[in-house]
């Protein structure tokens, strides 16, 4: 469990570092969800494995290669515009938490 919270905490932290870092580049990193889909699908094999609502206007989503070569974590708004937020390499999959009063 506590191994699943540190990649949590890890991923979560990316996410912020890089809306900030990427913030004056954003439009330039941004198109159609479907479009950025495809093209992390043809070009570095990633699907999306995972993601959540950020806000009741964004979703964050996580995309990796099936080898866990690469990720990438991108954020939707509501108009269905993609902006990629964070990339990377060496993707190590975790699993949710356990519900409180459950074993992990």
């Amino acid at each position: 469990m506590k191994r699943a919270l540190d990649i949590f905490l890890v991923l979560l932290a990316v996410t912020i570092i890089g809306a900030f870092v990427c913030c004056r580049a954003r439009a330039e990193q941004c198109t159609s969800w479907t479009a950025l889909k495809q093209v992390l699908a043809e070009q570095w094999g990633e699907v999306p494995i995972g993601g959540g609502l950020v806000s009741r206007d964004v979703i964050v989503q996580v995309l990796a290669s099936p080898d866990g070569a690469s990720f990438t974590v991108v954020e939707i708004n509501k108009a269905g515009i993609a902006c990629s937020i964070a990339a990377g390499f060496g993707w190590e999959p975790g699993k949710n938490p356990p519900k409180p009063g459950r074993p992990s």
